[in-house]
């Protein structure tokens, strides 16, 4: 995973030095992150290939853009850890194709 911290911000900037992305792969880096920096409270990222498609699939089901990005494995996984507010979000031009829609979540406060 390629990332880059901003005080409590880590953007997530790709998972390309992977041979081979498995389920469970996302989870487990993201564990790693968190455990070495616990300051995090904010992640950014961008929708790609498997968030993309999941994202396109529930708008073509009619769901709301908002809904959607719920819908996405991003979001699965960022909800394993707390992070659950939805904080910056850009509804992207063409519902079809989702590459590149930024997505900000923040942990929830306890």
């Amino acid at each position: 995973m390629t990332f880059r911290l901003r005080g409590a911000e880590a953007e997530i900037l790709g998972m390309d030095n992977l041979e081979q992305k498995t389920k469970g792969t996302g989870t487990t880096l993201l564990a790693v992150l968190l455990a070495e920096h616990p300051e995090i409270d904010r992640i950014r990222s961008f929708l790609h290939e498997d968030n993309s498609e999941a994202y396109c699939k529930a708008r073509k089901d009619g769901k709301s853009h908002l809904d959607a990005l719920e819908a996405t494995p991003a979001m699965s996984i960022r909800h394993k850890f707390g992070f659950d507010t939805i904080i910056e979000f850009n509804e992207p031009s063409d519902p079809e194709n989702a590459d590149l829609v930024p997505l900000l979540v923040e942990r929830g406060q306890a």
